[in-house]
């Protein structure tokens, strides 16, 4: 028993020193909402706290040393680095107690663009939007880099819950927004199955439909999307559907694929048929 109040003892004074010894300003940190910048004169990185004067470093994107300097810190303190042209470079940062490495992107937005080429954001996952990639931070990024098109998803079980009431959730409807806001085209992945809908024809999410039923309710929900997001130009049907992790049924084949993809091109409205 002794032993073990000593121990406590020692941890609790630990704490207490540790504690001592992090007062004053929070950890170092860049507050930046965004490292993607359009030109090299616009670079500044922004302190969000420092213990002390910050030193930092700038370094190419295969590490060698560009440029280096001090900086008195503080909240909203801003560090100008000298980049020398467009580019991927690390900022090393360090305080008197902490450091910290980020990433800078100098990328003038291209003219135009190759409308196949697509960055996937998986938007359509309603945790994904409101905390991993938060719209109002993302799509400026995705802008900035000069892609005017997205592929993402909104989920079959989402549009309709109860067999042949279709509605889009709000994650979705921010998603069209987002879209139309901002000039980007979606490619729009149909998936997947849903059981809640049509029990007797998937056991699982995961399993494409096969009945008539089934394969018209997947219709349904495609077409459902389509009417409620008009920046929708390219439609795919399933994703990964000849992996067993992305289809856990025993339709697998071409021709089982080939049958769905049939389903949906005869189904979908002419006016949306890319």
């Amino acid at each position: 028993m002794v032993i073990t109040v000593v121990v406590a003892l020692v941890a609790i004074s630990a704490t207490a020193v540790l504690l001592l010894l992090r007062t004053g300003p929070a950890p170092l940190s860049v507050i930046n909402p965004s490292l993607l910048f359009a030109s090299t004169s616009d670079v500044k990185i922004v302190l969000g706290n420092s213990h002390g004067q910050v030193d930092w470093t700038l370094r190419s994107r295969s590490g060698e040393p560009i440029a280096s300097g001090q900086n008195p810190g503080g909240a909203n303190a801003t560090i100008e680095p000298p980049v020398p042209s467009n580019g991927f470079y690390v900022v090393d940062l360090s305080d008197e107690r902490d450091q910290l490495s980020v990433n800078v992107l100098v990328s003038p937005t291209p003219a135009a663009v190759d409308r196949f080429y697509a960055v996937a954001t998986h938007w359509g996952k309603s945790s994904f939007a409101a905390s991993t990639w938060p719209l109002d931070k993302t799509v400026p990024l995705i802008r900035g880099l000069g892609f005017q098109e997205v592929r993402d998803e909104t989920s079959w079980m989402s549009v309709e819950s109860t067999r042949g009431t279709f509605s889009l959730p709000p994650h979705a409807q921010d998603l069209q927004t987002a879209a139309q806001d901002n000039g980007l085209k979606m490619l729009f992945v149909a998936g997947y199955g849903n059981p809640v809908a049509y029990p007797e024809d998937m056991k699982e999410n995961l399993s494409p439909p096969t009945t008539p039923e089934g394969q018209q309710g997947y219709v349904d929900y495609i077409n459902t999307v389509l009417d409620a997001n008009p920046h929708i130009d390219k439609v795919e049907v399933w994703n990964e559907f000849n992996r067993k992790a992305r289809n856990t049924s025993d339709c697998q084949s071409g021709e089982c694929y080939a049958q769905l993809v049939k389903v949906v091109s005869q189904g979908v409205k002419a006016g949306t048929r890319r």
